[in-house]
C-alpha cells in the first residue's frame, strides 16, 4: 500500500496537540490596584482619609484589598454657572 506525505493507514489517526495557551500579558497599568483605588476615591462626594491600603496577592486567585477610609466631610461643589 502506497500511501502519500501526512496519510496515515485506515483506522488510525493524528495525534491532538494541545492548545497552547497564549500568555497573558499584565502591564504596570493594569496592576496598578492603589492607584485605581485612589482615582476611584476621587470621584466620591465626600471628602475621605485613607487608613490602610494593602493589596495581597497570592498565585492564582483574585488580589484582596484591605482598604480603611474614614469619611472627613462633604466636598465643595462648585457653582455650575456659565
Amino acid at each position: 500500500m502506497t500511501l502519500l506525505p501526512g496519510q496515515l493507514p485506515k483506522g488510525m489517526v493524528p495525534p491532538v496537540k494541545p492548545a497552547e495557551e497564549k500568555p497573558k500579558h499584565v502591564t504596570m497599568a493594569d496592576g496598578n490596584y492603589v492607584a485605581a483605588i485612589y482615582k476611584a476615591l476621587e470621584i466620591l462626594p465626600v471628602e475621605v482619609r485613607v487608613d490602610r491600603c494593602q493589596v495581597l496577592e497570592e498565585y492564582g486567585r483574585p488580589p484582596r484589598i484591605d482598604l480603611a477610609l474614614t469619611v472627613t466631610g462633604e466636598k465643595e461643589v462648585p457653582d455650575a454657572k456659565s
